[in-house]
């Protein structure tokens, strides 16, 4: 991301303000939106790592999250000034990284400095998922259950819990009462259009992945699925369009990445 792109966003990680999670989520999809943006965006994070005290770390922290850096994410953030945007992206970085003992009190300290408290239940209850505890993920989810057909966050997150259960049918419908909620919501619409391919629903799992393929950032895998499904249709051309999307957003030219 250039310094034009960022100005016209109106999203500066090293700006005076500390970024809300909501510019954080806007700019990591403004950066991912093509290797040209993350590479902008890796020089400028790599221009700012230098800087010490708790708001420059806090800065660079959050754009080597932004980044996937999660270890160099992990260390500046523990040096950065104490907020619920520290906590919440330190706890996010600990999870990739799979810490997830450690994520789950860096989740609820993003808590106690004020992040939504829905937010953290679910990030919590995926985090308690990933590391196979679906006992606690469970409990976590039926904590604000009065979030049911309100949030489409709260049914993609039990979606998730009950695929990883084994529990097809439940996960497939809270993943279409997500999107009911809210019809952009990528990932739920991937893993809908996944169980629909599995089933054996192709035309289904078309729909739903050409419908996540329209919308920014580029969602790769949903490129990648779609084009094996035409593959297996002897759609060959489709298939290729599909490629040639995703190495659209990687292909190099004369040392610059094209998006």
């Amino acid at each position: 991301m250039d310094a034009t792109t960022q100005a016209q966003s109106g999203i500066n990680l090293f700006g005076e303000e500390t970024l809300s999670m909501e510019q954080i989520k806007n700019l990591s999809d403004q950066v991912h939106s093509s290797e040209v943006s993350r590479i902008a965006f890796a020089e400028q994070v790599e221009q700012n790592l230098s800087k010490t005290g708790g708001k420059g770390c806090l800065a660079a922290g959050i754009g080597l999250y932004i980044l996937g850096r999660d270890v160099e994410a992990v260390e500046k953030l523990q040096k950065g000034t104490d907020c619920k945007e520290k906590f919440m992206c330190l706890a996010a970085a600990l999870r990739r990284l799979g810490h997830y003992d450690e994520a789950i009190m860096n989740f609820h300290a993003g808590g106690k400095q004020g992040a939504d408290s829905l937010v953290v239940s679910l990030e919590k209850a995926a985090t308690y998922r990933m590391a196979g505890n679906f006992e606690s993920a469970e409990k976590e989810l039926k904590s604000c259950a009065n979030f049911k057909n309100v949030s489409a966050e709260f049914h993609y997150q039990f979606g998730r819990l009950r695929e990883s259960q084994g529990l097809y049918d439940e996960a497939t419908e809270n993943y279409k009462a997500a999107i009911e909620l809210s019809p952009k919501h990528q990932e739920a619409m991937f893993h809908l259009a996944y169980r629909c391919d599995i089933a054996g629903d192709e035309d289904a799992a078309i729909d739903y992945y050409k419908a996540i393929t329209s919308s920014s950032p580029v969602y790769t895998s949903a490129l990648l699925n779609l084009a094996v499904i035409y593959e297996d249709k002897a759609d060959y051309d489709k298939a290729e369009r599909c490629v040639q999307k995703v190495l659209a957003c990687h292909r190099i030219t004369s040392g610059r990445i094209c998006s």
